[in-house]
């Protein structure tokens, strides 16, 4: 019984996939070795009863090649699905970091001093750093909003979408703000006092609903991450039992 499982654990291995999901590990756990465990026997017991060896070679490798066609045929979807999950890791991880230095630059105390001084290349350079993040985070939003989830399973779709219309409800509530123009904040290459407190509030005014995109992508990165290690976990206990 040590050779068969060396042998199945062997099939794992040799089909070359990243797809170590709940879904194959399940399959493989609860349908496919079984069904292998009990046509050994069946031929085994065959070849004890008649001495054919070499009919009980050729039914243990026609066993052997059915099973990896269906493990094949079942690993096409869920490489799919990793590699779309994977894709929403990146992405999300990518948003979050900005997403954080934006919240950072709008906070409350750093804006309020920002109001109130006459220094206006500090009020540039603030307006400049964050029109630079703010483009970024919005270009790294709009690659989340393209990844395909319809194929996830029905839990992990449902709560990545209700991220996804956080993150769009946020960013249009921003570009309505007065110094937003097309999703991106506005200024002339010149840019006077006057015309710099306006985008100095106009950030002001956004940095609640960027608070909420940053809590909507660190939501995403979070699921995501718990997903992936889900699968980690799960394949090296199956790991663990092929061994047994």
């Amino acid at each position: 019984m040590k050779k068969i499982t060396f042998i199945l654990f062997l099939i794992v291995q040799t089909i070359n996939t990243n797809a170590q999901t709940i879904e194959i590990i399940d399959a493989i756990a609860g349908t496919l070795l079984p069904g292998i465990t009990t046509g050994v026997k069946e031929i085994i017991n065959e070849f004890g009863k008649n001495n054919k060896k070499d009919e009980a070679k050729h039914d243990f490798d026609s066993l052997i090649t059915s099973a990896k066609l269906e493990l094949v045929s079942s690993l096409d979807k869920e490489i799919l699905n990793i590699n779309i999950i994977r894709s929403v890791f990146t992405e999300s991880r990518k948003a979050n970091s900005t997403a954080g230095a934006l919240k950072a630059i709008t906070n409350r105390n750093l804006i309020s001093f920002m109001k109130i001084t006459d220094n206006i290349e500090a009020k540039k350079q603030i307006i400049l750093l964050f029109t630079q993040e703010w483009n970024s985070l919005y270009s790294t939003l709009a690659e989340i909003k393209k990844i395909p989830i319809e194929s996830l399973d029905p839990n992990l779709q449902f709560t990545l979408v209700q991220e996804k219309d956080k993150i769009n409800d946020a960013l249009q509530r921003i570009t309505t703000i007065n110094g937003f123009t097309s999703g991106s904040i506005s200024w002339t290459g010149d840019m006077k006092m006057q015309e710099a407190d306006g985008r100095i509030i106009a950030i002001e005014n956004a940095s609640d609903h960027i608070n909420k995109i940053h809590d909507a992508v660190d939501n995403i990165s979070r699921l995501v991450d718990t997903r992936l290690q889900t699968y980690r976990l799960s394949f090296e206990e199956l790991k663990r039992e092929l061994k047994e």
